[in-house]
């Protein structure tokens, strides 16, 4: 469970959550003591939260402007471009500072990457017009759509919090639930009810 650090080697699964040791003494300065910040149950479930407001956010802007409102609107998408791009790009970098050490072998686990092409690419490729004007960007990875796709990626974040049985333990209680109160059929359930989500959503 990543809520804790263990003074052992570092271990990961096929998800490329490090499930024992998140960062050791060995790692950059303060680094363990990120882990163990970003990994409290409690900010996991903020971190969901937000990651469902920004796929609603996301989906609302694909509208057609006759069926929503133009202040809605406009406060979607700025929301979205100014707020929750920012925060997620950041909090890529910090996970990959506490969690990867820096280490370029992180960013191909399989979720470790999604999460760099969900979170930080679409913030590089809108600050890269806006901000520093380069316009030589292929039409396809500019268009509103594969915007669209790549954001609505970060859902799949959320099978980092359904890699066991403890780590959606751990959740639930934070959420008010008991000890026993959590089922192995009710993780079975959580991860199909993700996957459809993805797959509708993307």
């Amino acid at each position: 469970d990543e809520s804790a650090v263990i003074d052992n080697n570092t271990s990961t699964n096929q998800f490329g959550r490090e499930t024992q040791n998140v960062a050791t003494n060995e790692g950059p300065p303060y680094s363990r003591e990120l882990a163990n910040i970003i990994f409290r149950p409690e900010i996991e479930i903020f971190d969901t939260g937000l990651v469902l407001l920004s796929s609603f956010i996301v989906a609302v802007s694909t509208l057609p402007a006759t069926t929503i409102s133009e202040p809605l609107f406009d406060g979607c998408i700025f929301l979205e471009d100014n707020i929750l791009s920012y925060f997620f790009g950041i909090a890529f970098f910090v996970r990959w500072y506490a969690v990867g050490q820096l280490r370029v072998n992180y960013l191909i686990k399989p979720l470790p990457f999604i999460d760099f092409i969900a979170s930080v690419v679409p913030l590089v490729l809108t600050n890269a017009v806006t901000l520093l004007g380069i316009t030589n960007f292929p039409v396809w990875m500019m268009s509103s759509s594969a915007l669209v796709n790549l954001r609505l990626l970060r859902i799949l974040r959320l099978q980092e919090l359904l890699v066991d049985l403890d780590t959606f333990a751990s959740l639930g209680r934070v959420l008010g639930f008991k000890e026993g109160d959590v089922r192995p059929y009710q993780l079975q359930l959580a991860r199909v009810l993700i996957s459809i989500t993805t797959l509708v959503s993307v």
